[in-house]
C-alpha cells in the first residue's frame, strides 16, 4: 500500500530530479550535461524510462527507491519502516534521487563479503558509484576486502557494454567530475547551483 501510494503521489507530483535534470539529459547528451555527475552506465535504466512520460518515470523511480530500501533492510536486518520514515528517505523520494540505490550497494557489498559472493560485489560497485562522491571510497574498500577477480566481472561487463552503446565516456565524465563542486539543478531551461547536504547514504546506515 505504501509503495502504491508513493508511486501514485510521484505520478501526480512529477518529482524533481528526474523530470528537471535526468530526463532532459537522457534525451540530449547525458555525458556532457552540466547538471549530471553520474556515470553514463546509468543510461541502462534511464533510456527505457525516458521513453515514458516524465511523471511515469518519476513514479517508477520512486517504486525502485522503495524496493531498494526494502532489500537493504532485509540484507542488514534493519527496520525498513524506520528507514522509510527518516528525513533522508523522505527527501530522496520527494526529489526522485538515487541515494537508495547507493544505500543498496552498501548493503549488497557487505553481504557479498560475509557470504563470499564476489559476483554480487560487482553489482555493489556499480550501485555505489552511481554517486561516486558518496560511494566510491566504500566501493574500493569492499573490492580490496573481497580480493577476488570475480568481483570485477559484473562491473567490467556493464562498463564495456556502456562504452559500446553510449560512446567512450570515462574521460569526459572524469573531467566533468573534477570540475563539479556543487550540484547543478536544471530549472526553467537553465541551471541553478545548490548544495546537496542531505543523503540517504551514509545516513541510512545509522
Amino acid at each position: 500500500g505504501v509503495t502504491i501510494g508513493a508511486m501514485g503521489w510521484a505520478l501526480i507530483d512529477g518529482g524533481w530530479e528526474w523530470p528537471k535534470t535526468w530526463y532532459p539529459a537522457t534525451l540530449a547528451d547525458f555525458t556532457t550535461a552540466p547538471a549530471v555527475g553520474n556515470p553514463p552506465y546509468l543510461l541502462f535504466l534511464f533510456v527505457p524510462l525516458a521513453q515514458l512520460p516524465p511523471s511515469v518515470g518519476s513514479s517508477i523511480l520512486v517504486g525502485l527507491t522503495l524496493l531498494s530500501i526494502a532489500i537493504t533492510a532485509s540484507l542488514t536486518g534493519s527496520n525498513k519502516w524506520l528507514i522509510l520514515i527518516s528525513y533522508p528517505s523522505l527527501y530522496v523520494i520527494k526529489m526522485t534521487q538515487l541515494d537508495a540505490f547507493v544505500l543498496l550497494g552498501a548493503a549488497i557489498g557487505i553481504w557479498a563479503i560475509k557470504n563470499n559472493k564476489p559476483y554480487w560485489q560487482g553489482l555493489a560497485t556499480l550501485l555505489l558509484c552511481l554517486k561516486p562522491q558518496a560511494g566510491l571510497v566504500l566501493a574500493l574498500f569492499y573490492l580490496w576486502h573481497q580480493r577476488n577477480w570475480r568481483a570485477f566481472v559484473v562491473s567490467s561487463v556493464t562498463i564495456v557494454l556502456s562504452l559500446f552503446l553510449f560512446g567512450f565516456w570515462p574521460i569526459v565524465w572524469l573531467q566533468k567530475l573534477s570540475s563539479i563542486s556543487t550540484v547543478a539543478t536544471q530549472w526553467q531551461g537553465g541551471f541553478i547551483q545548490g548544495s546537496n547536504s542531505i543523503s540517504l547514504f551514509p545516513f541510512g546506515l545509522l
